[in-house]
C-alpha cells in the first residue's frame, strides 16, 4: 500500500512537472489526474484530497479552485 503512495506522488510530481514547464495546460493536468483516479479506484480518495489540501496550502490552488476540485473528486469517487 506504501508503495502506490510513492508511485502516486511520483507520477504526480512529474505532471505538475509538465504543468510548470507549459507542456501541459491546467485542463489537460486535470484530465490525467482524472484519469489516474479513476484507475486507483476509491481507496486513494483520502490520499487525493491531501494532495489538493497541500496545492491550497502552498499558494498554487486559491479557496474556490481547491472547492471546485474537491466537488469533482468527489464526484469521480461517488462515480466509481
Amino acid at each position: 500500500m506504501e508503495k502506490s503512495l510513492i508511485i502516486s506522488n511520483e507520477i504526480m510530481g512529474k505532471l505538475l512537472r509538465l504543468r510548470k514547464v507549459g507542456i501541459l495546460t491546467s485542463y489537460e493536468l486535470e484530465y490525467l489526474v482524472y484519469k489516474i483516479i479513476k484507475q486507483m479506484g476509491n481507496k486513494n480518495y483520502e490520499k487525493d484530497k491531501k494532495i489538493l489540501e497541500d496545492l491550497k496550502n502552498m499558494g498554487l490552488l486559491s479557496l474556490e479552485e481547491y472547492e471546485q476540485k474537491l466537488k469533482v473528486l468527489e464526484d469521480i469517487y461517488k462515480a466509481n
